[in-house]
């Protein structure tokens, strides 16, 4: 892994470039924030935060997480977890991951249950 400096935002430049080509950029941005807020409990303000210095355990994680992404490994295995309903669920790699459309499904029966009356 090749990073100038140990400077978030200049890994966050190398993140984005080393899987420009298997990702889109809304996607990698959304990617880098969520690796951040779930494994290093840092908010999307923090990671925005120019001066924030990545630890030597952090950038062998990064360039893990990498190498992985780029053989299509879902993130949430990854991070070993993913949200469904507000409800945190711990995968591995034989767990699917819940598709948001599952939860938008979820969302509809829930209301349309509530709207029937029945209990």
């Amino acid at each position: 892994m090749f990073v100038k400096s140990n400077l978030l935002s200049e890994l966050k430049v190398y993140f984005l470039d080393s899987l420009k080509d298997c990702y889109d950029k809304r996607e990698l941005n959304n990617m880098f924030f969520l690796v951040n807020d779930i494994q290093f409990k840092r908010s999307r303000i923090e990671a925005s935060n120019n001066s924030i210095r990545c630890t030597e355990s952090e950038l062998l994680f990064w360039n893990a997480t990498i190498k992985r992404l780029k053989q299509f490994t879902p993130l949430q295995h990854i991070l070993g977890r993913t949200y469904f309903y507000d409800c945190e669920i711990l995968v591995n790699q034989n767990t699917l991951i819940p598709r948001p459309e599952t939860e938008g499904l979820v969302d509809l029966i829930l209301k349309n249950h509530d709207n029937t009356g029945l209990s």
